[in-house]
């Protein structure tokens, strides 16, 4: 039974008939056509597999030698960084890398302070301050400040320096005079100018001078006959001769006066002209003015000298500068005096008689630089840059023959007695010609003089009177200037204040 069963039953795997017949598929029952014949370069199925009868061993499939990894892939020896890349010990900041003092950024105060020189200068001072109680004289030439110093000396541990052709002298405060009756005198010589740098105050009751006197200069104030302004020296002719001219600086000199003659009258040179500028960049002393001519005569020797250029002087203080009042005289008004400060010039030599011959005066000196700035400036004393009169000529009597030698011409400010500074000497005997007034806006209200002519041809010419220097004056709004030479001067009143 079950036999015939099976035998009438087909029997299928998955839908393939096991007895291998193909079945009646339709359209629809078959999937999508796939071309599963073989590539026509495709080797038979049976040759492929037949790994059996292949000859492997013709075949070299020994590894290739050169993938064995190489040996220089051991890190060589030399990769360890040489000694020189080693950061080195010394990158530590030496001491010496820190700026020194006058490297150091000054503070923004739009303008420099001080003039000239470094702003670590106000800071330098020692805590002491130096009062003058007895008449001194500073020299600028000198090496150190021991040997600069003639009187009152410096508190320990005051500033000293040559510092770019100038001598700055560092000072807390500095003080000329115990009060407003002193008569001290701290007079400044020499070849350089000097800055006096105060890290508070400077203070003048007594005087300090800085001017030329007859052929001696101010500190940078040039000799007779010489500087960039200097005076022409007068020219002699028979028995006498033409006078010097004045040195100009900030203004001009004046010219020598004249010598008569025979026939024409020969002519005084002309004054020396000005140099430098306003607000005094160009930091130098006055001009000196010519000399005169000589007698041709016996009984004088050599000429009559011209006056020397007054000298450069700064004053700079963190917050003020006091100058007292113009006091002292004496009683008969004479001097000496207190209460000022000047670099006025020197006064020219009289020209020298000689019996029948006469020899003309020299010219004066022109007067040199002052600055002065501080936040405060008030000077109700003298501030003086007037300059030296000329010598007078020699010259003949009215009567009886003879006569007399040219008078000596004044400073522009006199040691003694201010009161008749640059005044011309007078001229020798009766014919002399006088030396003409140095320039000053106190005493002679004006400019240089010439010299005066002389009154005979055996009569000499007087010399010409110096020009003013120059003043500049620097403060944090207006500075009180109650009695100045010349005047007006230049002012900048646009420093802070207080000073940093």
């Amino acid at each position: 039974m079950l036999l015939a069963l099976a035998a009438g039953c087909r029997f299928t795997v998955d839908g393939v008939p096991l007895d291998g017949a193909v079945p009646d598929l339709g359209a629809d029952d078959l999937p999508l056509a796939v071309d599963l014949a073989p590539p026509a370069d495709a080797a038979p199925l049976d040759a492929a597999l037949d790994l059996a009868s292949a000859d492997l061993a013709s075949h070299d499939l020994t590894p290739p030698s050169d993938l064995t990894p190489p040996s220089d892939l051991t890190p060589p020896a030399d990769l360890t960084p040489p000694a020189d890349l080693k950061p080195p010990s010394d990158l530590t900041p030496p001491a010496d890398l820190t700026p020194p003092v006058d490297l150091r950024s000054s503070p923004d105060l739009g303008v420099d302070f001080p003039s000239h020189v470094a702003h670590h200068y106000l800071d330098d001072a020692p805590a002491a301050d130096w009062i003058v109680t007895a008449d001194t004289t500073f020299d600028t030439s000198a090496a150190t400040l021991a040997a600069a110093v003639t009187g009152t000396q410096p508190p320990a541990g005051t500033g000293f320096a040559v510092d770019s052709g100038y001598v700055v002298v560092a000072v807390h405060s500095f003080t000329v005079g115990t009060d407003n009756t002193s008569l001290v005198k701290f007079n400044v010589v020499g070849s350089r100018p000097l800055v006096l740098v105060a890290g508070d105050q400077i203070t003048v009751h007594g005087v300090i001078d800085a001017g030329g006197h007859g052929a001696t200069p101010g500190p940078a104030g040039s000799a007779p006959d010489s500087g960039s302004g200097k005076g022409t020296a007068g020219a002699a002719a028979g028995a006498n001769g033409t006078g010097g001219s004045g040195a100009g600086y900030g203004s001009a000199g004046a010219a020598g006066g004249g010598a008569p003659k025979a026939g024409t009258d020969a002519t005084g040179p002309s004054g020396g002209g000005t140099y430098g500028d306003a607000r005094l960049a160009l930091f130098t002393g006055g001009s000196g003015g010519g000399s005169g001519s000589a007698p041709s005569g016996n009984g004088c020797t050599g000429v009559a000298s011209g006056g020397a250029g007054g000298g450069a002087l700064q004053l700079s203080a963190r917050n003020s500068i006091t100058v007292d009042g113009l006091h002292g005289g004496g009683p008969f008004g004479n001097g000496p005096y207190g209460g000022y400060v000047t670099v006025s010039g020197g006064g020219g030599a009289g020209g020298c008689w000689s019996n029948t011959t006469s020899g003309s005066g020299g010219g004066g000196g022109s007067a040199g630089a002052l600055l002065m700035e501080a936040a405060t400036v008030t000077a109700n004393g003298w501030v003086i840059a007037s300059g030296g009169s000329g010598g007078g000529g020699a010259g003949t009597n009215f009567i009886g023959g003879g006569g007399g030698s040219g008078g000596r011409g004044r400073d522009g400010v006199d040691n003694a007695d201010p009161l008749n500074d640059s005044n011309g000497g007078g001229g020798g005997g009766a014919n002399g010609g006088g030396g003409g007034k140095g320039s000053n806006a106190l005493i002679n209200m004006g400019a240089a003089t010439a010299g005066g002519t002389g009154g005979n041809n055996s009569s000499s010419g007087g010399g010409g009177g110096g020009g003013y220097g120059r003043v500049f004056v620097r403060s944090s709004g207006a500075a009180t200037l109650s009695n100045i030479s010349p005047n007006p001067v230049t002012t900048d009143t646009t420093l802070p204040n207080p000073i940093p």
